[in-house]
């Protein structure tokens, strides 16, 4: 019975243009040029399409994928998506719940689309994993829809579809005012570098391809909030690439060049370890990493070289490089640094908290970097004067929070030394 409903508002929404008629509202009409004049050219003329298949246990149907489909042929299919991203994927696609899926292209008409995310949520499985993805969270389909609408005269859901995604993208943004095309190039922009941030814990994705992305998104979408972010980021990518492409371990190279390649290496080191997350404080997620990281990682050949790292790690406490360090399971806002870990991995060796916190011009906790270099700095001076068993000591019968983890080392590197300065802790601690 609801697909017979269905079928027939179809029916009649098709025949809409014919009976009613009215004009695309002027600010709409605005966006839709500027839309226009983005690439791809043309895509709302293409054929709006789902990518299904059906489930060989159960012969129940699986969307994968919705947009405008740009080109095909027998191998692979190139939509533009509704976030506008284009995206190929293969007509045969591995899913981890549902194994093997042969795609078959199905044509949908705009309008009959249109009424669906009127009054529903629309839901469609992404190829690469086995979670749905929500397009209602993406902001910017029922404008994409709108404008496909338009294309065909349905003047009225076009204008529908406008007014939903002036809402929506007000929500994501928090937001109160602003037309549709600021509000739509702010949206954009700002998933592009949300995708852009999840996408460089993938080493299969090439800091080359990242880069090209950014410069791509900056290209069409210039202006709004996101833009010093966008340029810092190009910056930086801009010269990661370069040093990639010029970097180049000598053949016998002497103790010093091999930390200085580790050091090198943290750009592409990736979330892992024995990990406890902090999800309200994405910053001090790595606070809560331990060794031992993967064997030949970066990451654990510095913990492996001990003092004699602290050195180099001490000058990347100024590297900004991008790491691969993001996981799903923390909110995409910040992307670890080469500084961050190397503020971590100099906290791990020590045995000693280094860092401070603080906030940023939002009111977001943060790590005042500056004040954790000063206090590695004065801490490096006293080890080399003093010797670390002294400075373990003294840290050990302070019985500050810090403590625990410089007895540990004390145990481990200096037992002749532990004895008496645990001892003096405890009864430190007790008073």
């Amino acid at each position: 019975m609801h697909d017979l409903r269905y079928v027939l508002s179809c029916l009649f929404l098709l025949c809409a243009p014919a009976i009613f008629a009215q004009e695309i509202e002027p600010e709409y009409q605005a966006a839709f040029d500027w839309i226009d004049s983005r690439e791809p050219q043309n895509w709302h003329s293409k054929p709006l399409v789902q990518l299904q298949a059906e489930v060989a246990k159960n012969g129940h149907k699986v969307v994968t994928a919705i947009g405008f489909l740009l080109e095909q042929n027998d191998e692979t299919v190139t939509l533009l998506t509704l976030d506008f991203k284009v995206k190929t994927v293969g007509r045969t696609i591995l899913n981890e719940q549902f194994g093997q899926l042969e795609l078959e292209v199905v044509e949908i008409e705009p309008p009959c689309f249109a009424a669906r995310i009127a009054g529903e949520n629309v839901f469609a499985f992404d190829p690469l994993t086995p979670y749905t993805t929500d397009f209602d969270s993406l902001g910017i389909h029922p404008f994409l829809v709108a404008r496909a609408c338009a294309a065909k005269g349905f003047h009225e859901q076009a204008n529908q579809m406008c007014k939903m995604a002036v809402e929506r993208a007000k929500e994501i943004l928090g937001r109160e005012e602003g037309d549709l095309k600021t509000l739509l190039n702010d949206v954009i922009a700002m998933q592009r570098i949300r995708r852009f941030k999840k996408q460089m814990r993938n080493p299969k994705i090439s800091r080359a391809e990242l880069l090209a992305d950014l410069k791509a998104t900056f290209r069409q979408f210039p202006r709004g909030p996101h833009y010093r972010e966008l340029i810092e980021s190009i910056a930086v990518l801009s010269r990661m690439v370069i040093e990639d492409e010029e970097h180049a371990l000598p053949n016998t190279p002497t103790d010093g060049q091999r930390l200085k390649e580790l050091i090198f290496q943290l750009r592409n080191q990736t979330q892992e370890g024995t990990q406890t997350y902090d999800l309200v404080r994405f910053e001090f997620a790595l606070r809560n990493m331990r060794a031992p990281y993967s064997q030949g990682s970066a990451a654990q050949g510095l913990i492996d070289a001990d003092l004699t790292a602290i050195p180099h790690l001490i000058d990347a406490l100024d590297d900004i490089s991008f790491t691969r360090s993001l996981d799903d399971s923390l909110s995409p806002h910040r992307i670890p640094r080469v500084k961050d870990w190397a503020l971590h991995l100099i906290c791990e060796i020590s045995g000693r908290e280094f860092r401070r916190n603080g906030t940023d011009e939002r009111g977001n906790l943060t790590v005042q970097s500056e004040v954790a270099k000063e206090r590695i700095l004065a801490w490096w001076s006293e080890v080399l004067e003093e010797g670390e068993p002294s400075v373990l000591a003294e840290g050990v019968r302070a019985a500050r929070g810090d403590s625990v983890p410089q007895a540990n080392r004390l145990v481990k590197h200096y037992p002749s030394y532990a004895v008496a300065a645990i001892t003096d802790g405890v009864a430190n601690f007790e008073r």
